[in-house]
């Protein structure tokens, strides 16, 4: 680069007509928003002569949208993913695998069982009437998961008869003051039951996942006591399997694992006696019979 002034050599009238000519051949470039397009285009531009777009942009004074620089389209993206997921990436297809599996159980436990739809709901009955109805369906329907819920083995029954408990304690909070006096004791017992459930729910929850993660630390240690095999060797040395990375993480897992289990059937003993003696007391009996008394009559305006 030059310093500003005069030029050695040069006499005054030939560097102010080199000024100028410079001024107007600057004019004359076709306007860039940065430098990366000029990149771009002389990246994409064939080594046997110049871009063709850059030669339009310079004749015409604009710049030409080369279609190689475009964003991909949807179907692009589409076949570009299917192709990619075709491919022998087993990480990637292990990894769709699980997320596939993960969404699926996700819907399956969201919803549960569906609520019993009630029936003789009128716009024009008191709401004790109508709240009547809705506790003797939800009541007919945490009643009707035994005795299939007591088997132990029925995970998937004691789940929904948590999601009936629940329905029937929500609609005896909002509604209990229209009826007896036994409703709001049934609040509190609802809501045992309800707790009860919820807990022995988790350990189901939990056992599964405990074993995944223990299988996939073994997993994990085969790998790596492979890798530390010599090669070509007709079998494996037994000795390798104490330096397991992860030798030492599972008696914790196992740990765990006896705990849940512990826990389940004792959460689930509580259960069985829990609901025996809610039928020798009569509880589905006497919540029908409250809900049919009322407490006071209130009518829609």
């Amino acid at each position: 680069m030059l310093r500003a002034g005069r030029l050695s050599g040069c006499p005054d009238g030939r560097q102010e007509a080199g000024r100028r000519a410079g001024r107007a051949s600057r004019s004359r470039r076709p306007y860039r928003r940065d430098g990366c397009v000029r990149r771009r285009s002389r990246r994409s531009a064939a080594p046997g002569g110049p871009d063709p777009y850059e030669t339009v942009a310079r004749a015409t004074g604009r710049r030409q949208r080369d279609p190689r620089l475009r964003a991909p389209g949807r179907r692009a993206l589409r076949s570009r993913r299917s192709s990619a997921g075709a491919g022998p990436n087993r990480t990637g297809t292990r990894t769709r695998i699980r997320t596939r599996g993960v969404r699926a159980s996700a819907r399956a436990g969201a919803g549960g069982v569906k609520a019993r739809k009630v029936k003789g709901l009128e716009s024009a009955s008191t709401v004790g009437d109508n709240a009547e109805r809705i506790v003797r369906t939800r009541l007919a329907e945490l009643c009707s998961f035994m005795p299939r819920a007591g088997d132990p083995q029925e995970v998937e029954a004691l789940h929904d008869m948590r999601i009936a408990a629940k329905r029937l304690r929500y609609i005896l909070e909002v509604t209990g003051s229209c009826f007896g006096p036994y409703a709001e004791t049934a609040v509190k017992v609802v809501k045992e039951l309800q707790d009860l459930l919820g807990e022995l729910h988790d350990c189901d929850v939990q056992l599964p996942e405990v074993a995944s993660f223990s299988r996939e630390l073994m997993l994990a240690d085969a790998q790596a006591v492979l890798v530390r095999s010599p090669k070509r060797a007709a079998d494996l040395d037994p000795k390798l399997v104490s330096r397991a990375p992860h030798r030492a993480d599972y008696a914790g897992l196992a740990a765990l694992e006896v705990f849940l289990c512990a826990r389940r059937d004792l959460l689930f003993m509580t259960f069985e006696s829990q609901w025996q003696e809610l039928e020798r007391k009569g509880f589905r009996a006497r919540l029908e019979y409250a809900v049919s008394e009322r407490a006071g009559a209130i009518r829609p305006d």
